[in-house]
């Protein structure tokens, strides 16, 4: 008969090789369904599936490797996940699983396993149980396929492509949250676990910060603005930020962080609007082959290879910029708009040239005071006029040199 009782076990057996629809025409509970068909199998209907097993058993839902092809096993039915059951889903390679009618349960949890795929293509408000990924690809296709946020998800191992904005707070001790479109808004914490580095890969808008005691690294993919607002990014560790080759992505930091870690910044744009975006000043900044600017006073040491910094000032109100902290500059460029006063010391560890490596500029419309040690082939712009200068040792200057 037909199995529909809790623990019962349902397969498709892989004799199946054209494609099958079978519609459920009543409520069905199953402790196992699995998929070994080398065909493409759909379920339909408005009466759903209860995954259910006795006692403190996992339910399981598996669709395992074709012999040949690479098939999707789509479940356009309810699912139901028992009162504080626990529900795994395991795709293997070539194997994937789309789950379209919607997941509902109090509190029943979910499992992703194996290096295939699961889509969540339905509208799960219905669901309030935690979601685990470890291993495989999961596609989240709306802002309600993770139930409700109130458990939140974890990711261990794997990927996770986000489609939608979303509010799930999301607790990482590995794999990568991706957006393959431009601009997803997350409005949940990331949790970053100790002794693991997070990657936020794509272009993101990052509503609820970060926490945790981990190291975030955020990779540009394409040609978008990542965004940092509302919350800082407020971990123990450092943050990496850094583009694939081709990509052109840029990042704005709009609040203050507090994370305590070391900040790189690599091939990758990146603007603050305030000036403790890059968190706490003790581990310091390196750019290389990157750019720089800050928007108001900072206390962070930097040192640049191949990059460009630029220091503004407020405009609009008669204010100085000023950076407590070192800059060291490796044939990099300083530019400076409004008036910039630096309190520390300007390492030149090679010579500047108008031409060649970089430039140490101030413009026009402010001045630049410091310390510079080091060769420097120094640009004037409102004399209009180029010199060459050797700082044997301490120097100060101003706007008038």
């Amino acid at each position: 008969g037909i199995p529909n009782a809790a623990g019962d076990v349902a397969t498709f057996p892989g004799s199946l090789t054209a494609p099958i629809a079978i519609r459920v025409g009543e409520p069905l509970a199953l402790g196992q369904l699995v998929f070994l068909n080398n065909g493409p199998v759909t379920l339909t209907g408005a009466d759903g599936l209860m995954f259910e097993n006795p006692g403190a058993g996992t339910a399981s839902l598996r669709s395992l490797q074709p012999a040949s092809g690479s098939f999707t096993s789509v479940l356009a039915v309810p699912l139901t996940i028992a009162d504080g059951g626990q529900l795994a889903v395991e795709a293997q390679l070539r194997a994937s699983v789309q789950l379209s009618g919607g997941l509902r349960s109090t509190d029943g949890s979910l499992t992703k396993t194996g290096v295939g795929g699961l889509t969540l293509a339905g509208n799960n408000a219905d669901w309030n149980g935690a979601f685990t990924i470890d291993g495989g690809t999961v596609t989240a296709q709306s802002a309600t396929s993770f139930g409700s946020a109130s458990r939140g998800t974890a990711i261990v191992n794997g990927r996770l492509l986000l489609m939608h904005d979303n509010a799930e707070p999301f607790a990482l001790s590995g794999g990568v949250i991706q957006a393959p479109s431009a601009g997803v808004r997350l409005d949940g914490a990331l949790t970053l676990a100790m002794d693991n580095t997070a990657l936020l890969e794509g272009t993101f808008r990052l509503y609820g910060g970060t926490t945790g005691e981990g190291d975030l690294l955020l990779r540009g993919s394409g040609n978008g603005l990542f965004r940092v607002e509302e919350n800082g990014l407020n971990h123990g560790g450092g943050v990496v930020i850094e583009n694939a080759p081709g990509s052109l992505q840029s990042y704005r930091i709009y609040v203050n962080s507090a994370y305590r870690g070391q900040t790189t910044i690599t091939g990758a744009q990146v603007v603050l609007d305030t000036p403790l975006g890059l968190g706490t000043a003790e581990a310091g900044t390196t750019v290389t082959n990157g750019r720089l600017r800050v928007h108001g006073s900072a206390s962070e040491d930097i040192v640049l290879t191949n990059s460009v910094l630029e220091l503004w000032s407020n405009e609009t109100v008669v204010s100085e910029l000023r950076n407590t902290g070192d800059l060291e500059l490796d044939s990099s460029t300083l530019t400076t708009y409004g008036s910039f006063r630096g309190a520390s010391v300007y390492r030149i560890a090679q010579p500047l040239t108008i031409a060649g490596g970089g430039n140490l500029i101030s413009t026009e419309r402010g001045s630049i005071v410091g310390r510079i040690l080091g060769r420097v082939e120094w640009e004037n712009s409102r004399k209009g006029r180029h010199a060459t200068r050797h700082f044997i040792s301490a120097v100060w200057f101003g706007d008038d040199y």
